[in-house]
C-alpha cells in the first residue's frame, strides 16, 4: 500500500497534468479564435474589393448605356473614371501578378467552344445595346412628334386671325350704328 506522501505526490502530478491539459485546450481555443478572426477579416477585404470592382463595372455600364446625343464625351469620361478606379484597385497586385506570371506558363488558348460562347455573348451584348439605343431614339422621336403636335394645336390660338373673329360679351357688331343713334337723339 502506498504511503500518504506517495499518494499526495501522485495527486499533485495528476493535478499538474490536468492543469497543463486544460491550458493546452485554452491555447488551442484562443488560436482558433485568432484564425477565425483573420479569416473574417480576409473575407471582408475580399468583399470590399469585389464591391469596388462591381462599382467600376457599373459605372462603365452606365456610361455605355447613356443616349448617343451626349455620347462621346460622356463615354470617354466614364471610361476614364473606370480606368482610374481599376488602376487604384489593381495597382497593388500588379507586381505580385507579374512575378507569379513569370513563374508559371501562360494561360492556354481558348477552346473552340469557349471562343464560340465568347462570340455569342459579345453579339448578345451588342444586340442589347443596339436595342436600347433604338428604343431611346424612338422615344426621342415620339417626344419630338408630341411636342410638334402641341405646338401645331396651339398655333391657331395665337394667330391674329383667331382674335379677329372673337366677340366681346354684350357687343353686337351688327348693332353698332343703332346703339349710337339713340344716344344722339337723347
Amino acid at each position: 500500500m502506498p504511503s500518504i506522501i506517495e499518494l499526495r505526490a501522485k495527486f499533485e502530478i495528476e493535478r499538474d497534468e490536468a492543469a497543463k491539459f486544460q491550458q493546452t485546450m485554452i491555447d488551442i481555443q484562443l488560436q482558433r479564435g485568432v484564425d477565425a478572426t483573420s479569416e473574417r477579416l480576409a473575407a471582408m477585404q475580399d468583399r470590399a474589393d469585389a464591391q469596388e470592382i462591381r462599382h467600376a463595372v457599373r459605372s462603365v455600364e452606365d456610361a455605355v448605356m447613356l443616349p448617343i446625343e451626349g455620347g462621346g464625351a460622356v463615354i470617354d469620361k466614364g471610361l476614364h473614371v473606370a480606368h482610374k478606379l481599376a488602376d487604384m484597385v489593381f495597382k497593388p497586385f500588379a507586381g505580385v501578378v507579374e512575378a507569379l506570371g513569370n513563374l508559371f506558363a501562360p494561360a492556354p488558348a481558348m477552346t473552340h467552344d469557349q471562343a464560340e460562347r465568347a462570340a455569342r455573348v459579345a453579339d448578345e451584348k451588342a444586340q442589347v445595346a443596339a436595342d436600347v439605343a433604338a428604343y431611346r431614339q424612338n422615344e426621342a422621336a415620339r417626344q419630338e412628334q408630341i411636342t410638334e403636335r402641341d405646338e401645331q394645336s396651339q398655333q391657331p390660338l395665337t394667330a391674329p386671325e383667331y382674335f379677329r373673329n372673337l366677340r366681346q360679351p354684350g357687343h353686337d357688331p351688327g348693332n353698332l350704328g343703332r346703339d349710337r343713334e339713340p344716344e344722339r337723339e337723347r
